[in-house]
């Protein structure tokens, strides 16, 4: 019988914006207390760690999962794909210029012209457009360009009341 725990962290802020981390699954090592209560502690942080956008200082999971005896796997190719809706893709070397890119583009539809609707929209669209990307990538930096989008909407959203 396998065990495993499904944890998701949301934070919700005063102003009612909901951000959710998604859901952590993580296999229990063992089944018994010390095993399930590990993976508990390993879900908790990885969930709130990704949630926040906060990388761990050091690398105590992997560690333990190689002395199991067990291969972490790496992607198989170092290609990133930047999607803008409705354009062609552009493929990028590595996921730093994926990153630039996609911030580039984020800013880009933030400081536009349009109005804060289709300034959203385009947001919203440009997390979907990238999801293939984004889902490559270690959760943590997912959930940070994630929650960066999240941030973005509101700075609009705060414009839009600011201006009515």
């Amino acid at each position: 019988m396998k065990v495993a725990l499904r944890f998701e962290t949301i934070l919700v802020h005063e102003s009612g914006e909901i951000l959710s981390g998604g859901i952590l699954h993580i296999p229990a090592s063992k089944i018994d207390p010390h095993g399930v209560m590990a993976s508990l502690t390993y879900c908790r942080r990885g969930s709130l760690m990704a949630a926040c956008g906060i990388a761990p200082e050091d690398d105590g999971g992997n560690l333990a999962t190689e002395r199991a005896g067990s291969v972490v796997k790496k992607p198989q190719t170092k290609e990133y794909t930047f999607y803008i809706p409705g354009k062609d893709p552009q493929e990028v070397s590595d996921v730093l210029t994926w990153q630039a890119k996609f911030d580039q583009m984020s800013e880009q539809l933030v400081n536009s012209s349009l109005n804060p609707e289709d300034k959203i929209s385009k947001l919203k669209a440009l997390v979907d457009a990238n999801q293939p990307t984004l889902n490559r990538l270690p959760i943590t930096v997912k959930m940070q360009y994630i929650g960066k989008q999240a941030t973005r909407i509101n700075t609009v959203k705060g414009q839009s009341n600011e201006t009515n």
